[in-house]
């Protein structure tokens, strides 16, 4: 029996049966928010390359995932795509082994590849890593992308965060129904300081608290960083960036995402970060026209102007232009039903019919991680994840007033 977590559901997860082509997108420009205590690199005409520093600050720097000219806007920085593809005379591997380098250099060679480092714990040992190669919701195949096309680098990238955190024991996490991309990963883990741990095909299983809950029976308040309880958790993803990062000289200025729309079969993109999201579809080849969403089944979110790609944006479709209308919500039932898949234990109904503040506090809203289990089997029809959204919004307001 494969390990899992306290509540959730068993969605229809889609699969790469095999290795897929990753199909490099092409955008016009890239637009990106430079963080907040970040400093600009760069001036407004300059020609910039692919892995060019334009921000920097305590984080991973903010790079470049295309050649061309540079414009400076509202805490914004543009660069307008010159299709040369220039890859900045800077990136190179890095110039020690690997097993040679220390914690802090391996950290701040990183840093600069735009790379980001997990949180550990201040006073006491890091348990072990977990790469995460669970795909985060229903219909994409981002995760199982990256394995299939990245498999020694995924394997590779999970020592060097053991490496940095002076932890002993990894562990590469893949759901039951990836089982091709546990054999994928199989050469490349060695059963003693790295192992293959199969875990549940329920969603959210992605979720780094329940992971860690599957793996070690081990319960973390969701409000605590799981890097900082001692179990960092690093998507796939992140894990292949820093391999090719020291190993390759290649920055982390792309992601795998998971794009379908119209009048076209899914596919997986390596898409620059700072695209703008509502082109994607076309620039993927999709028809022109439709609503346009990020995330999965579980998680669509419909997409305004002026959003772009970033870290953690992984899935990307279009419907058509008129939504169905969704059923109209009824009564709740007090069925329980909501309360049985919460993940974090929380009662979702009740939640949802608090008139104020407090009592959604004294029932733990703050808690709800926004996964919408509850809203799959709500047979009212409820909206309750947004309706938690919104008391939780509200909930920061009271605070910061």
């Amino acid at each position: 029996m494969s390990n899992t977590f306290t509540g959730g559901v068993f969605p229809d997860y889609s699969e790469l049966k095999r290795k897929t082509p990753v199909t490099p997108a092409d955008p016009e420009s890239v637009t990106l928010r430079i963080p907040d205590g970040y400093s600009t690199r760069v001036r407004g005409g300059e020609t910039v390359f692919i892995g060019t520093v334009l921000a920097d600050g305590d984080g991973a720097a903010l790079l470049s995932g295309i050649s061309g000219t540079v414009s400076l806007s509202g805490g914004f920085v543009t660069v307008k795509n010159d299709y040369l593809g220039r890859l900045s005379p800077a990136l190179h591997p890095a110039e020690k082994r690997i097993s040679e380098m220390s914690g802090d250099e391996l950290r701040d060679a990183l840093h600069v590849m735009g790379v980001p480092t997990p949180s550990v714990p201040s006073k006491k040992p890091t348990e072990c890593i977990i790469a995460d190669c669970c795909e985060p919701d229903t219909g994409t195949v981002s995760a199982a992308a990256t394995v299939f096309d990245r498999a020694e680098a995924v394997a590779g990238g999970l020592r060097i965060f053991m490496k940095l955190t002076g932890t002993a024991k990894g562990y590469l996490a893949v759901p039951r129904h990836m089982h091709a991309c546990a054999d994928e990963l199989s050469g490349h883990a060695d059963g003693r300081l790295v192992k293959i741990k199969t875990v549940s095909d329920k969603y959210p299983q992605h979720e780094p608290h329940m992971l860690v809950s599957a793996l070690f029976n081990l319960e973390i308040n969701p409000l605590t960083d799981t890097g900082k309880a001692g179990y960092p958790v690093i998507p796939a993803e992140i894990c292949a960036a820093a391999f090719d990062a020291l190993a390759k000289g290649i920055p982390y200025t792309s992601s795998y995402i998971t794009v379908s729309g119209i009048g076209k079969t899914s596919g997986v993109y390596s898409v620059p970060f700072g695209t703008e999201i509502k082109r994607l579809p076309a620039l993927c080849g999709s028809a022109d026209g439709g609503i346009v969403f990020t995330g999965g089944e579980m998680t669509a979110k419909e997409v305004s102007d002026g959003e772009y790609t970033s870290p953690g944006v992984f899935a990307v479709s279009v419907a058509a232009e008129k939504a169905p209308e969704k059923p109209e919500a009824h009564e709740c039932t007090d069925c329980g039903r909501c309360a049985a898949v919460c993940p974090v234990r929380l009662l979702p109904s009740l939640i949802y019919g608090c008139r104020d503040t407090g009592k959604a506090a004294k029932l733990g809203a703050e808690y709800c991680i926004s996964c919408g289990c509850c809203d799959r089997v709500c047979p009212a029809g409820i909206e309750l994840r947004a309706a938690i959204s919104e008391m939780k919004k509200e909930m920061k307001k009271e605070v910061t007033a």
